[in-house]
């Protein structure tokens, strides 16, 4: 699955590459997507099958694009208002924050004194800091998912 997303958004890059260094021959910034097509573009010059060949692919992948950028949009939207964690005054979200800080402690403890924790009075401090986050994950878990 990692794999797939690394290949996606290289695909992704690549195409915005390729769009960034192509001219573009009908004007879209004027336009919504899929307004304007290949039927409605004006020709100065006589052109060739070539051209118009390559000019309704990009009009393909642009329109593609807009499509999937309009998506990503509205992913964003919703994933943003689901993604609010509150503040300490939320007597649910207190939970989530103390196991944070208490884990943290333990993890900040545990780089700072390193072997030494099983044999001082740090590692009891390290021992209830843990404890008192692992309880605090247990709860929190608990009233929000109730």
């Amino acid at each position: 699955m990692y794999l797939r997303n690394r290949i996606f958004l290289l695909f992704l890059f690549i195409a915005f590459y390729y769009l960034a260094q192509s001219e573009s021959l009908i004007n879209s910034e004027d336009f919504s997507a899929g307004v304007v097509s290949i039927a409605q573009w004006p020709s100065a010059s006589p052109v060739s099958k070539e051209e118009i060949k390559n000019a309704k692919r990009e009009e393909k992948i642009i329109l593609r694009t807009e499509k999937f950028q309009t998506k990503l949009e509205k992913v964003f939207k919703s994933k943003k208002v689901m993604r609010s964690i509150g503040n300490i005054s939320d007597p649910v979200d207190r939970w989530l924050w103390i196991w944070g800080i208490s884990w943290g402690v333990g993890m900040l403890m545990t780089l700072i004194a390193g072997g030494a924790i099983a044999a001082t009075a740090i590692g009891i401090i390290w021992l209830v800091a843990f404890s008192v986050g692992a309880a605090a994950l247990i709860i929190w878990l608990i009233k929000k998912f109730r």
